[in-house]
């Protein structure tokens, strides 16, 4: 072949292309003094085509799709907002004025599971009442005369039965009420506060489960969830990775619940121990059985309680907190415990006792380990008109479920009323004239007012 010979098809071990790409002339003559040392293909075919626009209903529908897509995220996003204020309705049933009928009323609570009325100006207006109106709430027996700022334990779909009173010493008659009756009635079907131990009576197995699982730890639910678990599952919800990559510290406590409340809840259900504590009643009850404790410190010798705390102490065995996991105050709970101890404190300021016959415990150590287990037996006699012996053993064997069920809150509305107030004493006087020693007492305050910009 001479120099000047020209190539007019491809080599054998080339395939021929079916066809050349449109950007790609056919390759007739190549003279062979261009062609590389190295072989090459005359030319790659592509098959990319999308170097020309979309066709605008491509587009179109593509961003139809998209919005679509963003409605039903939006409207499940709705749906779930809207399931959970369900979950925290109540229909208010308000008697306003006699041989009228009612006003019925569906209110979203935000502060569940309190309820309070002045939180609903609007009604207030309406009703022509004042925060220092006094109304009566039917509670399943009977009535309670309460104020517009009271709060009111609720339930879900419970129907809140009212009474508006013209004054304290007004005197209501139930048949100047048209149909109470019939409402009265329905308080007995609607859904209690508190009753999830009722209702694992009516409807779950023998061990209190639902037949549903645990999405994390695969272990049985219980039948009827407390407000507590329903609202560390809702606050798991809200979590990005949801349900399936949450890290195992994330719904630990979660877990933990459920399996409480599988376990010690039919416990309590077999026990008959009291569901529901209205812990807005128990400063009260406590101030009611001063006269009973007040005796009991005259001779504390008898009292096992004490002698337990002085064993712990002697022994320098025990901390306050095992002396707590110990007794504790049964079904009350943590949240029955800060109460118990800030009004023992305040009935029985260290000022007043004899601290000499309560050695070798502190005035802390005889609030705590003494008397709150005390006065935690007293009620308990009360709530279930047990014999004392009775009533230590349910102390003992309900402080697992209570300090459960009734975890510590400081900012619980009957521990925030339960606290004691702050005495503040306003002085003239140079800063020369206040010692050292004067502001030792915690509850009191000293203020200068002497001090000016000049």
């Amino acid at each position: 072949m001479q120099a000047d010979d020209t190539v007019t098809s491809l080599a054998p071990s080339q395939p021929a292309p079916s066809r050349p790409a449109p950007s790609q002339p056919a390759p007739s003559q190549i003279p062979l003094s261009a062609t590389p040392s190295i072989p090459q293909p005359t030319f790659i075919p592509s098959n990319r085509t999308l170097k020309q626009p979309l066709a605008p209903a491509w587009s179109d529908a593509r961003k139809a799709a998209l919005d679509e897509t963003q409605k039903l995220r939006s409207a499940k996003e709705r749906s779930q907002e809207i399931e959970r204020l369900n979950q925290k309705t109540v229909t208010l049933v308000i008697y306003y004025k006699v041989h009228k009928p009612p006003i019925i009323l569906t209110h979203s609570v935000d502060t569940w599971p309190y309820l309070q009325l002045s939180s609903i100006p609007s009604l207030i207006k309406d009703l022509e009442i004042t925060l220092d109106s006094y109304l009566e709430h039917y509670n399943n027996t009977l009535w309670t005369l309460i104020r517009i700022s009271s709060p009111i334990v609720v339930a879900r779909d419970q129907r809140v039965l009212l009474r508006v009173r013209k004054s304290l010493l007004e005197d209501l008659n139930d048949e100047d009420w048209p149909n109470i009756h019939e409402e009265m009635r329905q308080q007995g079907k609607s859904r209690q506060p508190g009753s999830y131990l009722k209702r694992i009576e009516e409807g779950a197995d023998e061990e209190g489960n639902s037949g549903d699982c645990c999405q994390f730890c695969d272990e049985p639910l219980p039948a009827f969830p407390t407000p507590h678990l329903e609202s560390l599952l809702s606050e798991l919800k809200e979590l990005p990775g949801y349900p399936d990559h949450l890290s195992f510290v994330t719904f630990i406590d979660y877990c933990a619940r459920h399996r409480f409340e599988t376990d010690e809840v039919p416990k309590a259900v077999s026990a008959g121990w009291p569901d529901h504590v209205n812990f807005f009643e128990l400063a009260q009850r406590i101030k009611n059985i001063k006269v009973e404790l007040e005796e009991l410190l005259l001779d504390p010798e008898e009292s096992q309680f004490f002698q337990s705390a002085v064993r712990g102490q002697k022994g320098k065995v025990k901390s306050g907190i095992t002396t707590f996991q110990e007794q504790g105050c049964g079904y009350y709970g943590e949240l029955g415990f800060q109460i118990f101890s800030m009004m023992l404190q305040q009935m029985f300021p260290s000022e007043s006792v004899d601290l000499a016959s309560v050695k070798p415990l502190s005035w802390n150590d005889m609030i705590d380990k003494f008397l709150v287990p005390e006065a935690a037996v007293l009620l308990i006699m009360e709530d279930m008109s047990l014999l004392w012996e009775d009533a230590v053993d349910v102390l003992h064997a309900s402080r697992v479920y209570g300090n459960a069920a009734h975890p510590s809150n400081d900012e619980h509305p009957a521990v925030l009323a339960a606290r004691p107030p702050i005495d503040i004493r306003v002085k003239e006087e140079t800063l020369d004239d206040i010692g050292p020693n004067q502001l030792s007492d915690s509850h009191k305050v000293v203020i200068d007012l002497t001090l000016d910009d000049d």
